[in-house]
């Protein structure tokens, strides 16, 4: 299981990508189009915070 640590925003998860034109226009919408690529290659997707650090845990079964 692979995890990556950080200290920033949180991490939502979203499953639908946002419009080209939302993209374009708001630098936020990038947030949710990164959610729901990583969730269609990772088996799972986990996202939690530990010692005030964001962690994103995936994993990938073949």
């Amino acid at each position: 299981m692979n995890y990556s640590g950080y200290k920033g925003k949180s991490f939502k998860l979203s499953k639908e990508c946002p419009l080209p034109e939302i993209i374009l226009a708001d630098e936020e919408a990038l947030m949710p189009l990164s959610s729901a690529i990583i969730q269609q290659y990772a088996s799972s997707v986990v996202v939690d915070t530990e010692q005030s650090r964001e962690r994103i845990l995936l994993r990938f079964e073949q």
